[in-house]
């Protein structure tokens, strides 16, 4: 949780140094992705709905995910992720970076639980498309408006990422990393 709370910190900071259009994050590496997950599944995009924050006013969209498969953590056999965006009446709300959950699509996500809600851990870092059945099948992230940065391991400042962010692979290949990182 202490985690979760300076993660989103340093990323605040860094919305100021966003380009227009973009949102700034530091990019989670794989064990750490899966730390600050409550589970994370493969299943399929049902019919998203929205309704209205009771807080703010603010529309919250609310997308089922029919649960196929367990790769870390607990989860029931069917979530719904709770996003900050949708359109109600004339109010739109939207995040630049978000996540994409498009309904009938394959996924593999990371899900955390809180709030009595499930949410994309790391926006659209969470969320792998499928496309194809078994192993060999394409997992890919659409990572548009994102920009990421990195923590510098002698300083330990938050700097601008040059390393090309893995946005691609296979199912068996991304099902292997995480079956192989959470035993760290």
């Amino acid at each position: 949780m202490r985690r979760t709370v300076l993660v989103l910190t340093a990323l605040l900071g860094l919305l100021l140094a966003a380009p227009a259009g973009a949102t700034s994050v530091v990019e989670l590496e794989l064990t750490a992705h899966i730390a600050e997950s409550t589970a994370v599944v493969e299943a399929t995009v049902g019919t998203p709905y929205v309704t209205i924050n009771d807080a703010n006013g603010h529309p919250l969209t609310h997308t089922p995910l029919h649960v196929t498969s367990v790769l870390a953590g607990s989860a029931p056999a069917k979530i719904e992720v709770t996003q900050h965006k949708g359109t109600v009446g004339d109010r739109t709300l939207s995040m630049t970076g978000d996540g994409l959950l498009e309904p009938g699509s394959s996924v593999v996500v990371f899900v955390v639980q809180a709030e009595g809600r499930w949410w994309l851990t790391a926006l659209a870092q969470s969320v792998w498309t499928v496309d194809g059945a078994g192993a060999s099948a394409t997992a890919t992230r659409d990572l548009g408006g994102l920009v990421f940065f990195e923590r510098d391991p002698e300083t330990g400042a938050i700097v601008p990422s040059h390393e090309p962010v893995a946005n691609r692979t296979t199912l068996g290949a991304l099902r292997a990393a995480v079956t192989a990182a959470k035993g760290n």
